[in-house]
């Protein structure tokens, strides 16, 4: 492993924010140049990172055979899925132009944010333009037909190196051409972790600070080629939470469990939704089903763990509209985000929270890379308590001999200073609950509440909570 990279891994996403835009639900015009428009706007909430769905050319080919179930089961029988790649050195005419995207960079530099676009390389469309004068780019069966994955698309042939060579120069090309900062990798945990690191080193030669999403949990994706995990297990956990079919005690399970075979300092993305999610086959989105005041607390919760926060668009403002990845304006019956939500009650309150987290986010050290330390509470079937400590950087080496010592983030937790702290308890239920916690300290200061009340007596944190209620202070 490379320790240079690996320490870059371990620091770049600290203290940001990422806001995903599927350009097809984004506005009403489902274009980049309209999209352009709204920057403004993710600047004035706090984003630091956008991540644009596919904008590359797709497949045109209206052959069903080569449909996803998902695409198919949309019924919009729009044969453009924009997963489905059918030239990768192109804007798709959809979307607007090359020189709209170079616009948009631009626009997302000039607000000092960073732009990540989709890396679509497990598969291709079967009308790739690529295919025709270089048949063994893709994976063929023994009959010398396509070699088709889970979604019935052609599988790139990664033991071609000239087909390695043409992938990594469209990430260049992007770079290069268009501004783009990094990518996010789609079904990353599918393409040979080597292509991966080959592609980061090549990419580092442009922008040393390139940023990589892996669409994955491997643990060795995040040693050195990525950045961070895009892990959809966090997303399931938390949903099912909030749905009341598992304990929140489940919650914290699975964090340790993701922690314990994570590289020491690994990120992986904190989203409860996502394109993927909102699609066609989440119909009632979470939004509509669990109501805003629940969806607050999940975005409080991945504020404020260990983490790099993950904001779908429309959230900000408490969209449920229906969205689809597989329709677009010239398609009956695909719903975009219902922006006057944000005049609503329920939109302008999201939006505060969303502002106030993100500025948490960026001001608070122990929220950008504090180490996450549960706490044990009396209500654990509904009710998440952690505290999240910041300690001062390379206080010890690697050969410190103390037991405590995890040398996480790149300082030690047994003999390092810790330099800020900030506790964070949630009710993750739809019921009113009293809840205490053993703790010899209190909140020296509230740095966002609702619905709590507490009071700090003899070693006991006492908190009586409203459903989904939460504070988060500094200790």
């Amino acid at each position: 492993m490379n320790a240079k990279n690996n320490d870059k891994n371990m620091h770049s996403l600290d203290g940001a924010v990422i806001y995903q835009i599927n350009l097809r639900a984004f506005t009403p015009e489902g274009t980049i140049k309209s999209a352009e428009k709204l920057i403004p706007h993710l600047s004035e909430i706090g984003i630091d990172i956008v991540y644009l769905c596919p904008v590359n050319t797709a497949d045109d080919d209206s052959d069903i055979n080569g449909f996803s179930e998902r695409q198919l089961k949309s019924g919009f029988n729009n044969p453009k899925n924009p997963y489905r790649i059918k030239d990768y050195y192109s804007i798709d005419e959809e979307y607007g132009t090359t020189d709209d995207l170079v616009s948009f960079s631009e626009t997302i530099h000039k607000y000092k944010m960073k732009l990540i676009l989709d890396a679509v390389f497990y598969h291709c469309g079967p009308g790739a333009v690529f295919i025709k004068d270089h048949p063994d780019y893709i994976m063929r069966k023994p009959d010398g037909k396509p070699d088709t994955g889970s979604w019935h698309f052609p599988k790139l042939n990664f033991e071609n190196p000239e087909l390695r060579e043409y992938l990594i120069g469209a990430l260049e090309y992007f770079m290069i051409e268009c501004g783009a900062d990094g990518y996010r990798c789609d079904v990353g945990d599918g393409v040979p972790l080597d292509f991966w690191n080959e592609a980061r080193t090549a990419l580092e030669q442009i922008d040393p600070s390139v940023i990589m999403i892996n669409e994955g949990t491997k643990a060795e994706a995040v040693e050195c080629a990525f950045d961070a995990n895009y892990d959809f297990g966090w997303s399931d956990a938390i949903q099912k939470v909030a749905k009341g079919e598992k304990a929140a005690s489940e919650i914290v399970s699975y964090f340790e469990a993701e922690q314990d075979r994570l590289p020491e300092g690994a990120n992986v993305l904190r989203a409860y939704e996502n394109h993927d999610y909102a699609n066609d086959a989440y119909y009632d989105r979470l939004e509509k089903k669990l109501g805003s005041r629940a969806i607050e607390a999940l975005n409080v919760l991945n504020f404020t763990i260990s983490g790099v926060p993950f904001v779908y668009n429309g959230s900000e403002i408490a969209d449920f509209n229906r969205h689809s990845i597989f329709g677009n304006r010239f398609t009956t019956g695909c719903c975009v985000i219902d922006w006057s939500n944000a005049l609503t009650e329920n939109g302008r309150r999201r939006k505060e929270v969303i502002t106030r987290l993100c500025s948490m986010r960026h001001e608070i050290p122990a929220l950008m890379s504090g180490i996450t330390e549960f706490i044990e509470n009396d209500r654990p079937t509904e009710v998440l308590s952690f505290v999240r400590e910041a300690y001062e950087r390379d206080s010890c080496e690697d050969n410190c001999l103390s037991d405590e010592c995890g040398h996480e983030h790149g300082v030690c937790a047994g003999c390092g200073d810790i330099t800020d702290i900030a506790a964070v308890v949630i009710n993750l239920s739809d019921k009113p609950l009293t809840v205490n916690i053993k703790s010899d300290a209190g909140f020296d200061s509230v740095v966002a509440r609702s619905g709590v009340y507490f009071e700090y007596k003899e070693e006991n944190l006492r908190l009586d909570i409203l459903p989904w209620g939460y504070i988060v202070g500094k200790m």
